[in-house]
């Protein structure tokens, strides 16, 4: 349910983030009513899906086809990529990271900022990130730690593999 409350959030606040990443699914809407192109148009919105993923087209009225199909007739820009798998862990680690290394971090944005960890001496991480969010919000920055594991498409192909 992450893609759905992702373009709930979205769809309710597209003021508030910048970056928007629903993976393996979408948003449950037969109309545009309520979404709020003019200020989506200014967001980056990063949609992902397994090659066989059922979030993917279910027929259901909440896949990743009917999220598409929406942003296409409010004429808002996104990115779509196929991840090898289904509805599982490693598409979505694989997505996560392409979200975060491709779109998030490489772009020449002044709310990211990736520095050594000073702000956080009892957890053992060598890097912190620090997003800045537009206004209007109370939030001035959110700090996210962690232990951030990236994998090359070719390890998680031989992940699913098995091998």
């Amino acid at each position: 349910m992450g893609a759905r409350v992702t373009c709930e959030v979205m769809k309710a606040h597209p003021e508030m983030f910048r970056y928007f990443g629903p993976m393996s699914g979408g948003i449950y809407h037969e109309n545009m009513e309520g979404f709020n192109a003019e200020e989506m148009r200014k967001d980056v919105i990063y949609i992902t899906a397994g090659n066989i993923d059922m979030a993917y087209d279910n027929g259901g009225g909440w896949d990743s086809v009917v999220l598409m199909g929406i942003l296409d007739e409010l004429d808002v820009d996104y990115t779509f990529e196929w991840k090898l798998g289904s509805h599982d862990w490693y598409v979505w680690r694989d997505s996560f990271t392409s979200f975060v290394r491709d779109i998030v971090w490489s772009l020449d944005d002044e709310g990211v900022k990736i520095e050594p960890n000073r702000d956080f001496p009892d957890v053992e991480v060598e890097n912190q990130a620090t997003f800045t969010f537009k206004a209007p919000m109370d939030a001035v920055q959110v700090n996210l730690i962690g232990n951030f594991q990236y994998y090359d498409p070719a390890d998680i192909a031989r992940f699913q593999a098995g091998r």
